[in-house]
C-alpha cells in the first residue's frame, strides 16, 4: 500500500502544475493517509495552501518540514509568504532574509522583502531591494512591472530614475518583440464607424471598473464609435454584467498568448487600442508591443509612462502630469482639461447623509488607502491638521492595516508628532 504514496504524489504534482488545486489536494491527502510522515506530500500541501491563499493552512504544513529545507531558498521563500498571508509581517520579513542568505539572487524574495519593508514604512530599504530585483537576470516582465509600481512609493526615487527604469523595461522585454510588428491595412474612410478596443484585467468591481463603466455607457450611445472589450481576467461580478449588457463585443483573452490576442485585435479591425492597466498587475503591454492596432493609447490605472514607443498617447490631466513638470514620457501626453477620470456612482450607493459632525460634535477625517502610501511626509501634514482641529479624529482603512506591525508603525509615527493613538 505504501508503494501508492509516490504515485499519488506524482499525480498531485501534475494536477498542481495545471492549476487543478482540488485534485492535487485530494492526491496529497491520500498520500499522507498512506504515509503520514511523507515530507514531500507535507511540503506540497503547504505550497498548495499558498496557492489557495490560506496562510495559516500553509504554515501548518510547512512548519513541519522546513527544518530539513533550510538550504532550499524556494522553501524559505514559501515560509515567508505563508507568514505574510497569515498576517505575520515581521516573521515573514525574517524568512525573506533567510532566503536571501541562501540565494542572494532570489528575485521573488527581494520583491517580498521590499513589500514587507514598504508596508512598515521603511521605503528606502524597500527601494534598495526593488532596485536589486530589477537588475537580476531572473526577473520577468511582470515582476519588473510590479517593481516599477512599487518604486513610486519611495519619495526619494527621482523622476529621471523612474523614467530610465521604464525605458529599461522596454529594452529588456518589449524591444525584442517590436521586430514582429506588421503593417496595418486600415480602412481610411472618414465617415465609417471607428472601432476602439479597451484592454484590462479589471472589467469588474475594481477601480478600473468603477471609472470605466460610465465611459462605456457614453460610448454605447454613440453611433460613430464601436467599442470592444478585451478582458484579461475571468473574474466577473455586477460591473462585468453591466458592461456586457451595453452590447460591446467581449473577448476573454486571459488564456490567450500575446500573439493570439494580437491576432484577435487585428481580426476585429481595431482602429484605436487603449490599454487600461499600464504596468499594473495583469497588464498586456507585451501584446501592445506587437502593435495590433495603428493607434495605441494608455490610460486609467497607471500614473506614469509605459516606457514604450509602441504606445502613441497617454491620457493625463494637469494634476497627474503638469505641463511644466519634470516628469518624462515616451508617449505624447493628452491632457484632459480638468480630470482624466470619470467616476460613476454605483446603483446601490446610499443617499448623501447629513454631516456626521452635526451628530458627533467633532470632525472625522478619513483616508482609505494602502498604508505604504502614507509616508512620513504625509503623516506630518495630517498631524498638523489634527493638531489644528481640536477633538478631531482620523479614520484609516486599508487591507494592509491587518498587520499589527503596520498599525503600530502608524500609531508611533503620529505619536511622535503629538497625536494620541486614541484619535486614530
Amino acid at each position: 500500500m505504501s508503494d501508492l504514496a509516490p504515485v499519488l504524489l506524482a499525480s498531485g504534482l501534475a494536477h498542481q502544475r495545471e492549476g487543478r488545486l482540488a485534485q492535487a489536494e485530494h492526491c496529497y491527502l491520500a498520500a499522507l493517509r498512506i504515509d503520514p510522515g511523507n515530507a514531500e506530500a507535507t511540503y506540497r500541501m503547504g505550497v498548495l495552501g499558498l496557492q489557495s491563499g490560506n496562510g495559516e493552512g500553509a504554515l501548518a504544513y510547512l512548519s513541519r518540514v522546513i527544518a530539513a529545507r533550510l538550504n532550499d531558498a524556494d522553501a524559505l521563500y514559501n515560509m515567508a509568504m505563508a507568514n505574510v498571508l497569515a498576517d505575520r509581517l515581521g516573521e515573514g520579513q525574517r524568512w525573506f532574509r533567510r532566503c536571501l542568505d541562501v540565494d542572494p539572487g532570489h528575485v521573488l524574495a527581494h520583491v517580498g522583502l521590499g513589500n514587507a519593508l514598504r508596508f512598515l514604512g521603511r521605503v528606502e530599504e524597500a527601494a534598495e531591494h526593488y532596485r536589486m530585483g530589477v537588475r537580476l537576470p531572473g526577473v520577468t516582465a511582470s515582476i519588473f512591472s510590479n517593481l516599477l509600481v512599487a518604486l513610486h512609493s519611495n519619495p526619494q526615487a527621482s523622476l529621471d530614475e523612474l523614467f530610465e527604469l521604464h525605458r529599461e523595461w522596454e529594452r529588456r522585454f518589449a524591444l525584442p518583440i517590436y521586430r514582429d510588428q506588421r503593417p496595418h491595412a486600415s480602412d481610411r474612410t472618414a465617415e465609417r464607424v471607428l472601432r476602439v478596443g479597451f484592454v484590462s484585467p479589471n472589467f469588474n468591481a475594481n477601480i478600473v471598473g468603477h471609472f470605466f463603466r460610465g465611459v462605456l455607457a457614453a460610448l454605447a450611445r454613440r453611433s460613430d464609435v464601436e467599442p470592444f472589450l478585451y478582458a484579461n481576467s475571468t473574474h466577473t461580478d455586477w460591473i462585468s454584467a453591466e458592461l456586457k449588457k451595453l452590447g460591446a463585443p467581449w473577448r476573454d483573452v486571459e488564456t490567450l498568448s500575446d500573439d493570439a490576442t494580437a491576432v484577435q485585435v487585428r481580426a476585429d479591425k481595431i482602429d484605436i487600442l487603449i490599454d487600461l492597466a499600464g504596468h499594473a498587475p495583469g497588464n498586456r503591454l507585451l501584446m501592445f508591443a506587437l502593435r495590433p492596432a495603428p493607434v495605441q493609447v494608455t490610460w486609467l490605472d497607471y500614473f506614469d509612462t509605459t516606457g514604450m514607443t509602441a504606445i502613441d498617447y497617454l491620457v493625463a490631466d494637469p494634476t497627474s502630469a503638469p505641463a511644466d513638470g519634470a516628469q518624462r514620457f515616451t508617449e505624447r501626453v493628452l491632457r484632459m482639461p480638468s480630470a482624466r477620470l470619470c467616476f460613476t456612482a454605483p446603483p446601490f450607493a446610499p443617499a448623501v447623509a447629513p454631516l456626521p459632525v452635526l451628530r458627533a460634535g467633532s470632525i472625522s477625517f478619513g483616508s482609505f488607502t494602502r498604508s505604504d502610501k502614507i509616508s512620513p511626509e504625509v503623516v506630518a501634514v495630517w498631524a498638523r491638521v489634527l493638531a489644528d482641529v481640536p477633538h478631531s479624529r482620523l479614520v484609516l482603512k486599508s487591507g494592509t492595516l491587518k498587520f499589527s506591525e503596520v498599525r503600530s508603525r502608524l500609531q508611533r509615527n503620529f505619536g511622535e508628532l503629538g497625536i494620541d493613538s486614541a484619535r486614530l
